[in-house]
């Protein structure tokens, strides 16, 4: 139990930590980014945000860390060092950097609904997304799955909250 009580606070930790720097990089962003991905509580309603938490939080850190980095991982251990009883850690940053390139561009979609495909959104898209996927790959190397999943259900709670509040202000 104690370890789970650290993991979840380590977890929110990192995730508030994504959140800033996702917000800050998003500030100098904006004049350059189409209004459509302005947040505001009408792109951010209850059902959008619930998706985000249980697809974002649960889904992605699934199919992302458990599903693609587990296999990247094992594959560089089967293939380098087989004999070995756990894979070197520049199997595990390679893992990592791996899944968080595909999980930045699996927001491809999400991306190019809001406004025509630029170098500019790509590139954004890509930093964003990619510094969250080191993160949550980095906590569920060194943690756990839930961890991860804390940490991407924090970063999807608190943009939420500072949106709602921002509309509130």
């Amino acid at each position: 139990m104690a370890s789970l009580r650290s993991d979840i606070n380590q977890a929110i930790m990192l995730g508030m930590m994504v959140t800033v720097i996702y917000y800050l990089f998003d500030l100098i962003f904006q004049q350059w980014l189409p209004s459509s991905f302005h947040l505001n509580t009408q792109s951010l309603s209850l059902v959008v945000a619930l998706g985000d938490l249980f697809y974002g939080g649960i889904s992605e850190e699934v199919m992302m860390r458990w599903g693609l980095m587990s296999f990247v991982a094992c594959m560089g251990w089967r293939f380098f060092q087989h004999r070995k009883n756990r894979p070197k850690p520049w199997i595990m940053w390679l893992s990592i950097l791996i899944s968080s390139l595909l999980f930045g561009v699996a927001h491809l979609g999400a991306n190019t609904v809001l406004a025509p495909l630029t170098w500019f959104i790509f590139f954004r898209m890509m930093l964003l997304n990619g510094i969250a996927g080191i993160a949550f790959g980095w906590l569920f190397w060194k943690r756990s799955l839930e961890a991860a999943m804390m940490a991407h259900a924090t970063v999807h709670i608190v943009i939420t909250m500072m949106v709602w509040l921002k509309a509130m202000v």
